[in-house]
């Protein structure tokens, strides 16, 4: 299986949540896999509702603390100074919990376009 790049949007799970979060790429604005943005291993932040639920907090709402860069970027790919997140890497959270990409949203070959990008 081919390796696929993390775009923005990205679908991902916490082991210790109830719900899927999205992935919102800010570490960059410029580099877009199939007209989406390519996340980075400094992209920790999620869109709204995070994973639901934690476990760990007696389902208490899931408030990810974040303070690592994702694990397993891309060795040899680099948006900037900063490696590309790749659909095998990880995050941990420091309440307890792996947070693991689910589905990349690359669905196709690696598209990549430079700078200014409009849709």
């Amino acid at each position: 299986m081919a390796t696929k790049y993390v775009c923005n949007g990205a679908l991902c799970a916490c082991d210790q949540g109830t719900a899927p979060g999205k992935l919102d790429v800010k570490s960059q604005s410029k580099i877009f896999v199939q007209e989406k943005l390519m996340a980075t291993e400094d992209d920790i932040t999620f869109k709204s509702s995070f994973f639901g639920n934690c476990k760990l907090k007696k389902n208490d709402p899931c408030a990810p603390l974040i303070k690592t860069k994702w694990e397993n970027p891309a060795a040899n790919v680099y948006v900037g100074n900063k490696k590309a997140s790749l659909e095998s890497s990880e995050l941990i959270c420091t309440v307890g919990g792996k947070i693991k990409i689910t589905d990349s949203l690359q669905t196709g070959s690696k598209i990549v376009i430079f700078d200014n990008y409009t849709p």
